[in-house]
């Protein structure tokens, strides 16, 4: 990926200025996807009925099974983490409540247990912990010797390491055990995925690279099927069903996907706008990651044209506008008001209008669903936003480098966090006092949102930093990092990694909040922003730089159904 610093004499939309612009372009790559969705055809309607009967039929059959076994914690707890792993909850969510609560009585009865082994002591407080069963780290005392150490023994119980390890990841900051636990076992986790004959070396593999605790339950599912399939004692209706359900959720997907490319195209974004990046179908896969549940059609599309709308924006302010232009883009951002637009230049005036009527756009969208309207709170964020991305590119033209307690202040509005985590929760509130009380902490940066701003900006800040250095842009995290401290690069990278960790630990702690500052329901959003924004920026930017590790993602779950 290449960039330069190029003068138009000619501008893409009519031209703005008397004069020649000298203006910071970043190349990016066309949309590789082609017209590969607008091709996509609905399958035939009679076969769509038999499907939705078997997998009906299905459906009863995992259900009666839940119910079955429901006073049995042990059994309750394997067959409720097969069933989330393979993607399909959403339609359990009644029955795996009243089990979890069973197995929350019986723990709080049995919290000693010393007979239960570390896979399922793991297991258990995973599965209790996520769900916001408070549950110590205490429980693991008894695999702990008297040096303070997690019992060598235990290396060899590879089906309790990885348990082991996946309730690591809901560690909260301070918890020793629990860091104790990752440490542990990731060095003997890590001995097993060389051993290529070993049956759970590609789980293993996965799990090393993407924990189940920060994994994308789309791609994990995706995934998660063929490990599931290959368990001697899988539950075969649950595997068909999670099969057949995929691939009809993927046939929605492309559905959903043709809207929005044509969308996209009616506007001709790619023509009118050839500095942008675009991005459709990975802004696409972003809103799967945060509405999973098939029912969340109307929220999946108007987060894919905000998130789309926030990427021209971005582009604008960070690789076209000159700081002229955007110093009036803004103040008219400000004003929210298209009759104030008429000094900006044509191409601002042009995606002013598009954004102004999108959003307009938004309201009707989400009164369709008879819930009521705070998209003024995505406004707002969009103008916090764009004076935050101002901000930048006076840096940027000043050749300025700021502290890093000065970055951060910014870089917290400039993350475009909060703006789509409110996208995400015009969805999902519960009543409308917990929805004033969850966009006003949001808008504020409580404690869980502003963990979000810092997994999401400095994330990007990592992957994005040898890539800045080669063109005009400004500096990001580490190097204002190195400024303040003094320190290397190394040292810059591994401070931030810790920001970063640190911040999911703060989220992980939010769960058992009594004094929480969002409504517990709405907590799985946040972290399924949190884990899509891992999964894009694990060692490269992947909505940027669309590379082939995203290529095969989307492929695999936008593209290539399962066979049955």
């Amino acid at each position: 990926m290449s960039s330069q610093t190029v003068v138009l004499a000619s501008p893409p939309v009519a031209a703005q200025t008397k004069f020649d612009v000298t203006r910071p372009i970043a190349k990016f790559h066309p949309c590789v996807w082609g017209n590969h969705f607008l091709n996509y055809t609905p399958s035939d309607e009679e076969v769509v009925t038999e499907r939705k009967m078997e997998l009906e039929s299905l459906k009863l059959e995992v259900r009666k099974e839940l119910l079955k076994i429901a006073d049995r914690p042990l059994e309750s707890m394997k067959l409720i983490d097969a069933i989330e792993r393979l993607g399909v909850s959403y339609h359990f969510e009644k029955e795996i409540e009243e089990s979890l609560k069973q197995a929350y009585d019986a723990y709080k009865k049995n919290d000693q247990d010393s007979s239960l082994d570390l896979y399922h002591t793991s297991l258990s407080f995973r599965i209790l912990a996520q769900h916001g069963y408070y549950v110590s780290s205490e429980i693991f005392s008894k695999f702990i010797d008297e040096h303070g150490s997690f019992i060598g023994s235990l290396k060899s119980d590879i089906m309790g390491l990885l348990s082991l390890y996946d309730a690591a990841y809901l560690r909260g900051n301070g918890d020793t055990i629990m860091e104790k636990a990752l440490e542990f076992s990731v060095v003997h986790l890590k001995v097993v995925a060389m051993e290529k004959d070993h049956p759970l070396a590609p789980q293993i593999c996965r799990a090393l690279v993407y924990p189940i605790h920060k994994g994308v339950v789309l791609i994990e599912s995706r995934h998660y099927i063929s490990f599931y399939e290959k368990q001697p004692f899988h539950m075969r209706s649950l595997l068909r069903y999670s099969k057949l359900e995929f691939n009809v959720r993927q046939s929605l997907h492309k559905e959903e996907l043709k809207d929005l490319t044509m969308w996209w195209r009616s506007f001709e974004f790619p023509k009118t706008f050839p500095f942008i990046r675009d991005r459709v179908v990975e802004a696409y896969l972003n809103s799967v990651s945060v509405f999973h549940d098939p029912k969340f059609s109307v929220a999946r599309v108007v987060y894919t044209k905000a998130f789309l709308l926030l990427t021209v924006l971005d582009d604008i302010y960070d690789s076209y506008g000159t700081i002229e232009e955007l110093e009036a883009f803004t103040k008219a951002i400000e004003r929210w008001d298209k009759s104030t637009i008429d000094e900006l230049p044509s191409y601002m005036k042009l995606f002013y209008e598009i954004q102004y009527d999108s959003y307009k756009q938004f309201e009707d969208d989400v009164a369709t669903l008879g819930i009521k309207n705070y998209v003024q709170y995505a406004v707002k964020e969009v103008i916090t936003l764009s004076k935050a991305y101002l901000q930048e590119a006076r840096w940027c033209k000043m050749k300025y480098v700021p502290t890093f307690d000065e970055y951060f202040q910014n870089a917290i509005k400039s993350s475009a966090t909060t703006l789509m985590v409110v996208v995400s929760l015009l969805f999902n509130y519960v009543d409308e006092t917990d929805a004033k009380k969850t966009f006003e902490s949001v808008s504020k940066n409580s404690k869980p949102q502003r963990a979000t701003c810092i997994i999401g900006r400095f994330m990007d800040d990592l992957v994005d930093y040898e890539w800045d250095k080669h063109r005009d842009h400004v500096v990001g995290g580490v190097d204002c990092y190195i400024k303040q401290h003094s320190v290397s690069e190394e040292k810059a990278f591994e401070a931030i990694n810790m920001m970063v960790e640190n911040a999911w630990k703060e989220i992980n702690e939010e769960i058992f909040e009594s004094t929480t500052t969002i409504a517990k329901p709405l907590l799985p959003y946040i972290y399924n922003f949190c884990r899509i924004m891992d999964y894009v920026y694990k060692n490269e930017n992947g909505y940027t730089i669309v590379s082939q590790r995203m290529k095969d993602t989307i492929k695999l779950v936008f593209i290539e159904p399962l066979s049955i």
